[in-house]
């Protein structure tokens, strides 16, 4: 009997403060006693790098290049003698791929979308949206099994020429419910949130996809609401922050909505809102909202492509717009506030952490042993 422990390496571009790294980083922390587990990235300086297990070795190539990282890359694949590489986000993803190809790596490749494939139609410049595309036509024989998030995404995926005939599995995001209650108590910030309260929030990168110029429009009608509107996340878009900074000035609301920038810990501002909104014009898994909910938070959304509707119709405390629609996004927001909290049960049990370990290391060893 073969009592070796297999290998499995994470691959991420980066660990730049997004929802797609943070559950990358969890799914790894669960695995990391059944395997040998290592998380490899380009560039690893971030906060988040305290949140991994010692039972997860951390690889950092320390570049942004990416003609270095695909050396640094290539390299690693040559010398790793790893069973599995769990690539996550399109440039890791495809690099994976190639590298595989170029090098013949002889192990199995799970490729992991974690965002609706329409995603990458929306605001991303030409020649990229070209190379993935080419990529995805050249490439796509290479993968092995598709691991997403998102039960939208799997359906986008299913329907994919290029993509629909590889083997593909569900695997949620870890619900961390303990931790993100524990960490929602964390007082190191209660004096600032105390000083904004009482406030709507928004959470997540400052990108166009994310709609936050609607938004402020629906902000800006909630005349019955004397709060603040409070939105936390990286300006990842420069020009998008430009947008949206010069719509809160020409709506005079500069007293009224904070952009904080990027929290390492966002569930004291969660916990201590008065209602979690989201505008995106599209989602994978909506971290922020399922933070929301397992906090016992209302929450406003989008009905937009991925799974925010999923999530929320098991919510009593929730209302789905329209996207783009400011004037029905104000309405609920001004709805919900006024609306009494109703308890309900746990609307992520699927999603804890033993099934979804059990479901990775059925389809690991599954890829392994029958190779």
């Amino acid at each position: 009997m073969n009592s070796r422990r297999y290998k499995v390496v994470f691959f991420l571009e980066d660990l730049d403060g997004g929802g797609a790294e943070r559950a990358i980083i969890d799914t790894a922390n669960l695995i990391g006693k059944e395997y040998v587990v290592e998380l490899v990235v380009g560039y690893a300086t971030s906060v988040y790098r305290s949140e991994l297990n010692k039972s997860v070795c951390l690889v950092d190539f320390n570049t942004r290049n990416k003609l270095r990282l695909f050396r640094k890359f290539r390299k690693y694949l040559k010398s790793s003698y790893a069973d599995v590489v769990f690539s996550s986000l399109d440039f890791a993803n495809y690099l994976t791929l190639f590298c595989a190809i170029i090098t013949r790596y002889k192990g199995k490749i799970i490729f992991s979308q974690r965002a609706a494939l329409s995603n990458s139609k929306i605001n991303i410049p030409l020649f990229n949206k070209i190379g993935f595309f080419l990529a995805k036509v050249f490439l796509s024989w290479r993968i092995d099994l598709i691991a997403s998030n998102s039960q939208f995404a799997i359906s986008e995926i299913k329907k994919d020429f290029f993509l629909k005939n590889r083997k593909i599995f569900f695997l949620p995001n870890v619900i961390n419910s303990d931790l993100w209650s524990s960490l929602s108590k964390d007082d190191a910030e209660l004096e600032m949130i105390r000083s904004f309260q009482p406030y709507i929030l928004a959470v997540g990168s400052i990108i166009q996809r994310k709609d936050y110029y609607t938004l402020i429009k629906a902000f800006s009608l909630t005349k019955d609401f004397k709060g603040k509107l409070i939105i936390l996340g990286k300006g990842y878009e420069e020009s998008e922050y430009e947008k949206i900074k010069g719509l809160i000035e020409e709506l005079s609301l500069n007293e009224r909505i904070f952009m904080l920038g990027f929290k390492a810990n966002p569930y004291p501002w969660i916990s201590n809102c008065e209602l979690m909104v989201s505008s995106s014009l599209n989602e994978g898994f909506p971290n922020s909202i399922a933070q929301a909910l397992v906090l016992g938070k209302k929450v406003v959304a989008t009905d937009c492509p991925g799974d925010t509707a999923y999530i929320l119709k098991q919510s009593k405390n929730s209302i789905l717009v329209p996207m783009k629609n400011d004037l029905m996004l104000s309405n609920a927001i001004l709805k919900l506030l006024n609306a009494k909290f109703i308890h309900s049960d746990d609307v992520f049990s699927e999603y804890n952490s033993k099934k979804i370990f059990d479901t990775l290391k059925t389809n690991i060893n599954s890829l392994i042993q029958n190779q």
